[in-house]
């Protein structure tokens, strides 16, 4: 995949600029306004595209409204005025008609780092994709080799369409799956490697083991995780150098709440 975009000059006296397409919490505490304050806290500029407003809280969810796709792709177009942007976060898309406008944002720039959190549906309760939604996202992330997908473990089950029990499962499934690039989390695995994260890379699982035991967990994990490693990503560092750096600046977020404060 690309360690560094193509149309980005001079990245290293300049703050990479990341285009955010997710959807509105109104809490904050996850999606869009997550996104943003993670970027802004590693210093890159946020460029956030509300791809749905939603009505929930950290204990329930209460529905969504997808954004029109004319209006996801005039913000786009909007922001292209500026230039191209160094990488993409990619969260809830709202509807597939979402879907497809990204997919043309991405052909049209190859070498654009992609980082894409499969939000299947909220913490709280509620789905964001049904089972149609979930195939053609999907089969868009296998033909499009720059995009990286973060899921959890359960939603590489849900993409699998069967239980992920181990880490033998879970390399059969991304082989199967046709994946390219994939950080699969690990605060959601089985107890032998909980908390431990995997990165897939041409066929091959690493790890990444935690610096700390954390027992519990937050909203808005996910979100901070995939805007971290896109400006890692962004900022020319391979996968596997990102997907640590991420994970460090999701511990220091468990432990302090500070998604800024991080040896990253």
């Amino acid at each position: 995949m690309p360690s560094r975009p193509c149309g980005s000059t001079n990245l290293d006296e300049r703050a990479p600029r990341i285009w955010i397409f997710a959807g509105l919490d109104p809490t904050g505490h996850a999606g869009l306004l997550a996104d943003v304050r993670t970027l802004e806290s590693l210093g890159a500029e946020a460029r956030g595209i509300a791809t749905a407003l939603t009505w929930q809280t950290d204990a329930q969810f209460g529905g969504l409204e997808p954004t029109p796709a004319r209006v996801v792709g005039e913000t786009a177009r909007f922001f292209g005025t500026e230039g191209p942007p160094d990488a993409i976060k990619v969260g809830m898309l709202g509807d597939v008609e979402n879907l497809s406008i990204l997919a043309d944002i991405v052909a049209s720039s190859p070498r654009i780092p992609v980082v894409v959190d499969p939000v299947l549906g909220a913490s709280s309760g509620g789905s964001f994709l049904d089972l149609a939604g979930r195939r053609r996202l999907l089969a868009w992330v296998v033909r499009t080799p720059q995009v990286v997908l973060t899921p959890n473990w359960p939603e590489l089950s849900t993409l699998a369409r069967r239980a992920i029990r181990d880490v033998a499962g879970a390399s059969g499934a991304l082989a199967s799956l046709g994946l390219h690039n994939v950080v699969l989390k690990g605060g959601h695995a089985p107890a032998p490697v909980a908390g431990t994260d995997h990165v897939w890379v041409d066929g091959k699982l690493t790890e990444i083991r935690s610096a700390r035991r954390i027992a519990h967990t937050k909203r808005g994990t996910g979100c901070r995780f995939a805007s971290a490693l896109a400006v890692f990503l962004a900022r020319g560092d391979s996968l596997p150098e990102a997907a640590g750096r991420a994970k460090r600046l999701v511990e220091t977020y468990l432990l302090d709440g500070d998604a800024g404060r991080t040896p990253a």
